[in-house]
């Protein structure tokens, strides 16, 4: 498994993590991954996927809107996800 970096980034009625990573094989790993958390918790956030380089890819996991302001779920999921991926540190967090 290639190396994957996680950044958090929060602003009134906002929350997003991105996962960077290095190996785009790991593309449907990670989705798998995302999924999980979705179904364990029954949060469904606004997910993205981008190619950044021809090595790397990202996803951007959103949470927004009222639904989410003063939930603690956003949180609850973003630590489910980061062990899921087994990520130990991320920026912002």
């Amino acid at each position: 498994m290639g190396k994957k970096t996680a950044i958090v980034k929060m602003e009134e009625q906002y929350i997003r993590i991105s996962i960077i990573y290095d190996d785009k094989n790991e593309r449907g790993y990670i989705s798998g991954k995302i999924g999980e958390a979705e179904q364990e918790l029954k949060l469904f956030p606004d997910v993205l996927h981008k190619d950044t380089s021809r090595t790397s890819s990202s996803f951007s996991i959103e949470f927004g809107g009222c639904e989410h302001t003063g939930s603690r779920e956003p949180g609850r999921f973003i630590k489910l996800l980061l062990e899921k991926l087994d990520i130990k540190e991320c920026e912002n967090c």
